[in-house]
């Protein structure tokens, strides 16, 4: 191990041991950098003895002109990490556990053929785009959880098929394998089964079937 990966090492362990609020305002911008989407929370504690970290209070705010101003609000995140993993090319986490999250879905009609929503899905299939470009990595740093639960969550939807917003509650989930590495359920065909337990759980029937619709057109991500 070269010398500079030491000296890394020594001062993310110092970090991560004497300055938690360096380390929490760190885990908010790499949340926030993952999302592209602003990231605020409550409190976050870390129980180094255990590889525990809590996060109290997480909000992931909407960007653009909607009428929620969150797209979605965790009352609790337990993130049972393996610490050896971060240096490595796969960051593994154990388990992470969501209790009590509401999801605000919000679809916009723009046109007869186009419509937004506050996920990102409903624009990027009903519109033409051309294909982002990213920049060329080295080497991609993938990761692992390899449990997820999602206890007690509720959903606000809001469509232009109905005024009111549409309170939802949702079944308690879990999935084995999540990531972004070959072979493991990929993180974004988790965030679209959440998405279809929401609108599948709507009573308004043209929702459902225009969401059904989007959904089918949009793409599983493979690796």
């Amino acid at each position: 191990m070269s010398k500079i990966i030491k000296i890394f090492i020594f001062l993310v362990v110092a970090l991560a041991a004497f300055n938690k609020q360096i380390l929490s305002y760190f885990l908010i911008y790499g949340f926030s950098n993952w999302t592209e989407r602003k990231i605020t929370v409550d409190t976050i504690k870390i129980n180094y003895g255990k590889n525990l970290l809590k996060i109290h209070g997480l909000k992931v705010k909407n960007h653009g002109k909607f009428f929620f101003k969150d797209m979605v609000y965790i009352k609790e995140i337990s993130i049972h990490y393996n610490f050896s993993s971060m240096f490595t090319d796969l960051v593994i986490i154990d388990s992470l556990e969501i209790e009590k999250p509401i999801f605000y879905y919000e679809i916009i009609k723009k046109s007869p053929d186009v419509y937004i929503d506050n996920a990102g899905v409903a624009e990027k299939i009903t519109t033409i785009y051309p294909d982002k470009i990213w920049p060329a990595k080295k080497k991609d740093k993938n990761f692992l959880i390899v449990k997820i639960k999602i206890k007690e969550g509720k959903a606000f939807i809001k469509s232009p098929y109905d005024p009111a917003v549409e309170e939802i509650k949702l079944s308690n989930m879990k999935f084995n394998k999540v990531g972004n590495e070959k072979n493991y359920q990929h993180y974004k065909n988790v965030l679209s089964l959440i998405l279809f337990d929401i609108i599948s759980r709507s009573p308004n029937m043209e929702l459902k079937k225009l969401v059904e619709n989007l959904m089918k057109n949009f793409a599983v991500y493979d690796n």
